[in-house]
């Protein structure tokens, strides 16, 4: 009886941990990074590679691996038959999905914002200057160049628990 009581504890705690961890999302250009971290769990990252084009490099805990998706592989597989379809997708069903997507979007918080940006056109960089200049605020940096600059940087946060939140709403 002791035992179920502290292996539900446990169980509990495991799950708090799951829901209130943060999820980060970042992606940076002059660093060449978009990774996906859940803290205290592992990472999913895209990795620039030099003998393929590209790289996913996740950690699970104490686990970590790339893999190369865009390998070609010798084995073709055959193909299976496709499934028909049954039934429609609601109209009602659709908007409220939807809804439901958008509250889930709406509970992503901002970090960090970063945008050095040039067209590369002098007179559409003259008209971005002053929007990009009033745009401004902590967290979000908005600046044009007139060298060949391009760069992004974001930082995106939320925490499972919001998005269930926000799901359910």
């Amino acid at each position: 009886m002791e035992i179920s009581w502290v292996l539900g504890g446990l169980l509990a705690v495991m799950l708090a941990g799951l829901l209130f961890s943060p999820l980060t999302l970042r992606v940076s250009t002059r660093e060449q990074i978009c990774r996906l971290a859940w803290k205290g769990f592992g990472y999913v990252a895209v990795v620039p590679d030099d003998k393929e084009l590209i790289g996913i490099r996740y950690r699970i805990f104490f686990f970590e691996k790339t893999i190369f998706p865009l390998k070609m592989k010798s084995e073709k597989k055959e193909a299976r038959p496709k499934k028909k379809r049954r039934g429609r997708f609601g109209l009602k069903k659709g908007r409220r999905t939807a809804g439901r997507m958008l509250n889930v979007l709406g509970s992503f918080k901002i970090r960090r914002f970063v945008l050095d940006l040039d067209t590369g056109y002098p007179v559409a960089n003259a008209i971005c200057y002053p929007l990009f200049s009033r745009m401004r605020a902590p967290g979000r940096e908005l600046t044009v160049n007139w060298i060949g600059r391009r760069e992004l940087d974001l930082v995106v946060v939320n925490r499972p628990i919001r998005m269930l939140i926000a799901w359910l709403k």
